[in-house]
């Protein structure tokens, strides 16, 4: 069993709660094919930066050493795509023996934490992060601390190699069209591909369709699969057949937290949306107007306001991530 850890309490939504029935059925692999450590450019195949590929994990096995945990009792985890991973201690070894997995930098509720673990011990879940060393009480151990997670959405046996696709925005008036950047993971190998067969890993046709809308995305699509050639009006060009997919699994986005009324220099005209949105409000001199979820209102001209604080003077506001918003003051430069 793996473990984790998760120290928020957001729920899974959007694309989560689409495929979280996919953790009740029975265990299967995800190790699919592996390559060799150095890259050789192929036919058709140009470098991309390993920054946007590295670092995707998946189970290999678990630890049957008989011994108290931390220091047994954990699973071995190995690069996707890759015949040796690079342990803690520096080492490369086929695999490499970590005590848990951490999961609460992605902000997951701890039973949607416990259901992506599970999920990942089965062979459902790819995990994008590090691993890292730890202390643990007088030991120091290993933990993969995961800043991504993806589910897979057919629940079938991976098999081939691992991509990530995305649409790179291409239109051909023949086919076929190589609309599709695919990029192989921990790797810097990629090439433009004419079309992924994501019903070929047993999808079904809502799945199927939550693939190719998440194509346009910055995330893009993880795929298991091999390359098959293809040849039409427009020529030649190679395509993906899928043995199973993985979208993205992200936390609900938070509830809007209200501006505190009682912080100086903030007052609320109306505290309902529906009332913000029908009348027009004033502020009085020196104060600017703020809207939203919470209600309407004014706060102090020189006061900026940061998600769901103030900043103190001299501060200014940052944007940290686009989902979930988070804002952070930090001192203006």
């Amino acid at each position: 069993m793996v473990r984790y850890c998760v120290k928020t309490s957001l729920r899974i939504g959007g694309i989560a709660l689409f495929f979280v029935g996919a953790f009740g059925v029975s265990a299967c692999s995800s190790a699919g094919s592996s390559v060799a450590d150095i890259d050789v450019l192929e036919a058709d195949e140009a470098a991309d930066s390993l920054a946007q590929t590295s670092t995707y994990f998946v189970y290999s096995r678990s630890d049957l050493r008989r011994c108290m945990w931390p220091i047994c009792g954990g699973d071995y985890v190995k690069r996707v795509n890759r015949v040796s991973t690079k342990c803690a201690d520096g080492a490369y070894a086929e695999d490499c023996y970590v005590s848990g997995v951490d999961l609460t930098a992605i902000g997951f509720s701890e039973a949607d934490a416990s259901k992506l673990t599970d999920g990942f011990g089965s062979g459902l879940v790819i995990l994008r992060g590090k691993i890292e060393q730890r202390k643990v009480n007088s030991w120091t151990v290993s933990y993969l601390v995961a800043s991504e997670a993806w589910v897979g959405q057919a629940a079938s046996k991976a098999t081939g190699l691992f991509y990530n696709v995305t649409d790179n925005g291409l239109r051909c008036f023949a086919a076929p069209c190589k609309s599709i950047h695919e990029a192989r993971i921990n790797s810097s190998l990629d090439q433009e591909i004419a079309n992924v067969d994501f019903a070929a890993s047993g999808a079904n046709s809502k799945q199927v369709s939550a693939a190719n809308s998440a194509l346009s995305t910055n995330d893009g699509v993880i795929v298991a699969g091999t390359n098959y050639a293809v040849s039409g009006p427009g020529g030649k060009a190679n395509a993906l057949k899928a043995s199973e997919f993985y979208l993205r699994a992200l936390p609900a986005k938070k509830a809007p937290v209200c501006l505190d009324a009682s912080t100086k220099g903030v007052r609320y005209v109306s505290g309902s949306p529906m009332k913000c949105a029908a009348m027009m409000y004033s502020c009085n001199a020196g104060e600017s107007a703020f809207s939203g979820t919470c209600g309407c209102g004014c706060v102090a001209t020189g006061v900026t306001q940061c998600g769901d604080k103030t900043c103190a003077a001299g501060e200014k506001c940052n944007e940290l991530e686009t989902f979930p918003v988070q804002y952070s003051c930090s001192a203006s430069k």
